[in-house]
């Protein structure tokens, strides 16, 4: 085992390309740290990521800082990814929310060493106490949060104050060579699509903030392989990808979005056509591999799981000529 400075870490996040495999926390929702850590390692990929409900419980738990660089080194495993920050895009109500989230994703990087954090508006709606979690983490409860937690009504968004904001983080960020990415997040915030987001990227004019292009949200949302491909490649910092089927009739997005995702190569996604689009734009950032879906994770192990989807991702990029 080579015992790594966080900073160390960091460079090796950075300097991973486009064929390099990332294990997205949500995959493996329920898996401890060391488990998360040896199964990504297992299935060959380059590094994890983490989200801050499950850097909180591990908190709880009695895990420090460098209890969990020793399972990275151990296992030769960066932590790429930090998510997922929401209350940065609120008003005043949220400003201690996002603060909270703010310090404990950069007392991540700062003790491990990451590439990005990455960034959503808050939910337009709050899941009911019965519905799916998951979607996303946040910096309470669970990984996916409590129910409720995460409501927003669409009139808390304003443009500026959300471009004042992620210029903030971008700045905060810049100290520790992070870059930020805001995913896009159809119907379910007021960042709904790849303009929305590169919108506010613009306006804050942060030469570490981009946004995300995650599979899904590009499948299921407004945008296009032609949208896609007009815009300034230098704005997409970081990709998740996942497969699909079509939208269940009368499914709701969130609900979809927690159930439905399938493993790359399992569905009727483009995923070769948006690969392709991603590399001619000259988008080198990792491939974070999120398939949020209770039937995976219950189907075996995270070793199993991780294996399972790396394998998908690899052939995926074999049969487009990329792998």
């Amino acid at each position: 085992m080579t015992t790594r400075t966080a900073a160390q870490r960091a460079t090796e996040a950075r300097a991973l390309g486009p064929t390099d495999l990332v294990l997205s926390h949500l995959t493996v929702p329920r898996a401890g740290f060391e488990e998360r850590v040896a199964a990504a390692a297992a299935g060959g990929f380059a590094g994890i990521g983490l989200n801050l409900g499950g850097y909180k419980r591990l908190r709880r738990e009695g895990w420090g800082i460098d209890d969990l660089a020793a399972v990275l080194d151990h296992h030769d495993q960066v932590l790429v990814e930090i998510e997922f920050l929401q209350a940065w895009s609120g008003g005043p109500s949220s400003f201690e929310r996002a603060e909270e989230e703010a310090h404990l994703a950069f007392e991540l990087a700062a003790g491990l060493g990451a590439r990005h954090l990455q960034l959503g508006g808050l939910y337009r709606q709050a899941r009911s106490a019965g519905g799916p979690t998951g979607v996303a983490g946040s910096a309470g409860g669970s990984a996916g949060g409590p129910a409720g937690l995460d409501l927003a009504e669409p009139g808390d968004f304003d443009f500026g104050r959300a471009a004042e904001a992620f210029a903030a983080l971008c700045d905060r960020a810049a100290a520790l060579d992070l870059c930020c990415s805001i995913e896009y997040l159809p119907e379910m915030t007021a960042i709904g699509s790849a303009a929305a987001a590169a919108a506010v990227v613009r306006e804050a004019g942060r030469a570490n903030g981009g946004i995300c292009v995650d599979s899904w949200h590009h499948e299921r949302g407004p945008d296009t392989l032609d949208t896609l491909a007009g815009l300034d490649g230098r704005l997409i910092a970081s990709v998740q990808l996942d497969d699909g089927g079509p939208r269940p009739p009368g499914m709701d997005y969130q609900t979809d979005t927690a159930t439905n995702r399938l493993v790359p190569g399992e569905g009727s996604f483009d995923l070769a056509g948006l690969l392709h689009m991603l590399r001619g734009l000259g988008v080198t950032a990792p491939i974070g591999l999120e398939v949020i879906s209770p039937s995976l994770a219950g189907s075996g192990d995270a070793e199993a799981v991780a294996r399972r989807v790396a394998d998908g991702m690899r052939a995926v990029l074999a049969a487009a000529g990329l792998g």
